[in-house]
């Protein structure tokens, strides 16, 4: 925009009939330029910009929009700008303070507002567990920590500590119906004839300074159950409240919000081996990758949800908008391909594709806009790059031939490139701004038509952000940065198993149950296709 908003303000039929005609003149071709750029701005729609679909208005039918002009792509799920609200359903546990108020002196104003937690002097409350015990397990020690001596019966023993856990049972033939396994485990202490006593005591993982959370099996929820949690909380989107009232009313369980957090957070701390040690090897060894980026936000603060996605594997990542976060995930040793969109960070990597649907959609609409030059440009090079895929999508369809493809197109290469010239000199912004990016990124836009094989959109990232997008837009991001650490691991073991059919949950509760013994977390399986 030209013109600010103080400066129209000031405006009016008085100003502009004492103005001299020829500062008329350049006032009324500022005005004009201003008003092209606004009607621009309330044409756009998602076949032009990256608004998503749900921004558009709901009388707008799809017959109004213009056809893409290839299946392969997309509109993006990712919105131009991100959501402010800064509430989440993440609920972390407070920690009650029992030291009284400072009574105000007169200094200092009294303190008015009302501190979070349990408030002194109020009745507390302690878990209540109404569900009857179905089951009970005994563990005891097998031998004397001391002098190693097996245990038998003529040893003497001891009850010494309990445990309760809640176990989600998914049913059988005879009863399908999901069941409440409420399992009662006492641990015994033994002592031997050389006057050691052994102790067993319930697994647990070492501290991790970097974790609020343990994991541990003095837990309330068995790893099924956390498990469940996930589900619910992740894939189906439901918040910690609902999801309490939910395992109130059909399954009997009284969890605190607090505690359903927990589970989620135990279970991201869980799982976080399996993407660091197994996930992210595997994805540095990948011949393409496909990234994208979008916004996320954290407390207020706009941070950025990365995917990196493989053949059979999918890493996410919460942090800036920098080239550092993708260097630390690649690192200096991939050498493979990556299909990525105009972010500038990616030109660090010089084995690399641009997806087309970023720039149809920009040609379109540069078609579509009110500049005479901006519109025969638009036109020219949106008819160049339907030809092109036209002539790739052909080629595949036929014998593998990637030189009779490039030398098929060399005139028409040739003409894009030079129409790409011509128009980097002109007045119009937008034209300018898409001819030079054309330049720029020219070895990685036409990159496919030498290897036809390779995808010419990024359409499998944007897909596996959709998600996680609708999960932002209800959630409004996360509170803490662990809440988006466990977003991210989260997500990277369910989409990385799902891409693999397996059942993401189960293995979930399998690395759970493993790590809760302090052993070490079992790999994922690759799918039988690969």
């Amino acid at each position: 925009m030209i013109l600010s908003d103080r400066d129209l303000s000031q405006i009016d039929v008085d100003y502009l009939d004492k103005l001299p005609e020829t500062r008329l003149r350049t006032l009324s071709k500022d005005l004009l330029a201003d008003l092209k750029t606004a009607r621009e701005r309330l044409n756009q729609s998602p076949a032009t910009s990256s608004r998503p679909p749900s921004s558009q208005a709901p009388w707008t039918t799809s017959t109004q929009e213009q056809p893409q002009p290839d299946d392969e792509l997309p509109q993006t799920d990712e919105p131009v700008e991100p959501t402010v609200d800064t509430t989440s359903s993440e609920h972390s546990e407070k920690t009650e303070s029992s030291e009284s108020p400072t009574p105000p002196t007169d200094d200092t104003p009294p303190d008015t507002t009302k501190k979070a937690g349990r408030q002194p002097g109020s009745a507390g409350h302690s878990r209540q567990l109404t569900l009857p015990v179905t089951q009970t397990v005994q563990h005891a020690p097998e031998c004397c920590a001391g002098c190693g001596q097996l245990f038998n019966e003529s040893h003497k023993r001891l009850l010494w500590n309990a445990r309760y856990e809640l176990e989600l049972e998914p049913g059988s033939e005879d009863r399908p119906a999901l069941q409440i396994q409420h399992t009662r485990h006492e641990y015994w202490v033994i002592s031997c004839d050389c006057g050691h006593q052994t102790h067993a005591e319930p697994g647990r993982c070492p501290d991790d300074p970097e974790w609020s959370v343990a994991v541990s099996e003095w837990h309330l929820c068995g790893p099924r159950l956390v498990s469940f949690l996930v589900y619910m909380a992740l894939f189906m989107r439901t918040s910690r409240r609902r999801i309490q009232d939910f395992l109130h009313t059909w399954l009997g369980i009284d969890l605190s919000t607090s505690t359903i957090n927990q589970c989620i957070h135990e279970a991201a701390r869980a799982v976080e081996p399996v993407v660091d040690e197994q996930l992210v090897p595997e994805l540095n060894a990948s011949d393409l990758l496909h990234i994208d980026e979008t916004p996320w936000k954290e407390s207020g603060k706009l941070l950025w949800l990365w995917v990196f996605v493989g053949s059979y594997t999918v890493v996410y990542k919460v942090g800036k908008r920098h080239r550092l976060i993708v260097q630390q995930l690649l690192g200096d040793i991939f050498n493979g391909f990556l299909m990525t969109d105009g972010f500038s960070v990616y030109r660090i990597f010089p084995k690399r594709l641009r997806c087309w649907a970023h720039l149809v959609r920009k040609a379109r609409a540069l078609h579509q806009c009110l500049d005479s030059q901006g519109q025969a440009f638009g036109e020219a090079l949106l008819l160049g790059m339907i030809i092109l895929m036209r002539n790739i999508h052909r080629l595949r369809e036929g014998p593998d031939d990637p030189d009779a493809l490039k030398a098929q197109n060399q005139q028409l290469l040739a003409w894009i490139h030079t129409l790409c010239e011509i128009q980097q000199t002109l007045e119009h912004e937008d034209s300018r701004k898409l001819a030079v990016e054309f330049l720029n990124d020219w070895d990685a836009i036409m990159r496919v038509v030498e290897t036809p094989a390779h995808p010419l959109t990024n359409n499998v990232a944007e897909r596996s952000l959709r998600h996680w997008v609708l999960l932002r837009k209800i959630t409004f991001g996360s509170r803490t940065a662990q809440g988006s650490r466990v977003i991210a691991l989260l997500a990277s073991v369910i989409d990385t198993a799902r891409l693999r059919d397996l059942n993401p949950w189960d293995f979930i509760a399998q690395v759970l149950a493993a790590r809760r013994k302090n052993l070490p977390a079992p790999t994922l399986p690759m799918c039988a296709l690969a």
